[in-house]
């Protein structure tokens, strides 16, 4: 007899990708410019999506390990979902850009899964654009977009995902955490 729902311990893993224009690739994450361009899809509307609605993020999504998709990690499933997502071909930085991070670890309760054992993480891979046609995928995004890091912060509503990635200095450097942390902490 399969355990009722509150019993499950199910996880729930996504990779995102801090996906950079081709033409403005920094040296090393120190090197983040406030002009650096980096690609955001905005969520589709209430009540397509119930989960920010409206809110610009980075592209990604969960692991799916069966074929034909066959994800083994969350590196695979941020480069597969840019691509399928918005068209995006991408490759990972070399060091000294992070490998990865994880932004989001959490019980899925919080998350509005009801009680559970299971855990919701998200991790995040700096990726450089090998082209870009921008084609949003319709049942993910309304729009996709090359933004300016500083527009990005200053200008559209982010995810709270995406405000997280940009106040990690091993991510984006200290340029763009020191005005990320003050444009979110005046909001």
């Amino acid at each position: 007899m399969a355990a009722p729902f509150e019993q499950l311990a199910t996880n729930i893993t996504v990779g995102r990708g801090l996906v950079i224009h081709p033409d403005d690739v920094p040296a090393s994450p120190f090197d983040f410019d406030l002009d650096t361009r980096i690609l955001l899809g905005q969520r589709l509307p209430y009540p397509l999506s119930h989960n920010n609605p409206n809110a610009w993020e980075h592209l990604g999504g969960k692991i799916e390990p069966e074929p034909p998709k066959a994800d083994k990690t969350t590196y695979d499933a941020a480069r597969r979902e840019t691509d399928e997502e918005g068209g995006v071909p991408t490759e990972r930085l070399p060091a000294p850009f992070v490998s990865g991070l994880t932004l989001v670890e959490r019980p899925l309760e919080d998350r509005g899964y009801g009680p559970s054992r299971g855990k919701y993480r998200v991790d995040i891979y700096p990726l450089r654009a090998l082209g870009y046609s921008l084609t949003p995928f319709p049942t993910e995004h309304q729009a996709l977009g090359w933004f300016p890091i500083q527009t990005a912060i200053k200008e559209l509503r982010l995810s709270r995902e995406t405000q997280l990635s940009l106040l990690q200095p091993r991510l984006v450097g200290f340029r763009v955490v020191h005005l990320a942390s003050q444009h979110f902490e005046a909001a």
